[in-house]
């Protein structure tokens, strides 16, 4: 077990940094690099400015606590790899196709992979020594079951009252059938991370 990202982690992480800040940048500064319709792409900016200006930094400041040894850095380094893998599945499922493509698989590649590699070497004991206490757990599992049943309400209230009324949910019907791909991870895989995370 690693105190800090080995050499392939920490690669690809700087990559993860480098693409993300590159995609933001070319989607709110290049004229016409998304094909989606004019009415999702405020949405997409919006998601743009958070990736640069939250994802980016917080991936690179728990990057660099991790190399350091720090297991809380490393719990902000595997957090911020798990919002950069689901955001990227978004950006490869949802948005039309444009010429930085083959950059969004890259990314989601990148991220999923390296989580799964960082959580594999992350030691367990150690880090319950660094976060324990029933404060601690309490808050952790809270958290997490606060936002898997969150996740779950908002994802069943709009696809519930939709099917009885023989209507399409709100987000396929704004959005167009690629907004099922949403669903699909919100309700099929994040909410059951989540779940198996605060249990």
């Amino acid at each position: 077990m690693q105190n800090g990202p080995n050499p392939w982690e920490f690669a690809a992480t700087i990559a993860i940094v480098l693409l993300s800040a590159v995609s933001s940048l070319l989607g709110l500064l290049r004229d016409g690099h998304y094909a989606d319709p004019t009415e999702t792409l405020l949405r997409i900016y919006a998601q743009d400015v958070v990736l640069l200006v939250i994802g980016v930094p917080v991936l690179a400041v728990g990057l660099w606590f991790a190399t350091r040894g720090s297991i809380r850095g490393r719990i902000v380094w595997l957090g911020s790899l798990a919002f950069m893998a689901y955001m990227w599945t978004h950006y490869d499922l949802v948005i039309t196709y444009n010429e930085f493509f083959l950059g969004y698989i890259a990314l989601f590649s990148l991220s999923v992979f390296t989580l799964m590699s960082g959580t594999a070497t992350t030691d367990p004991t150690r880090r319950h020594e660094t976060v324990h206490g029933e404060r601690a757990i309490l808050f952790s599992g809270g958290f997490l079951t606060v936002a898997a049943v969150g996740l779950t309400a908002m994802g069943l209230f709009d696809i519930v009252p939709a099917l009885l009324a023989g209507e399409l949910p709100s987000a396929i019907a704004q959005l167009g059938s690629e907004a099922a791909h949403t669903y699909v991870i919100d309700l099929g895989v994040l909410v059951f991370c989540l779940v198996i995370s605060a249990v």
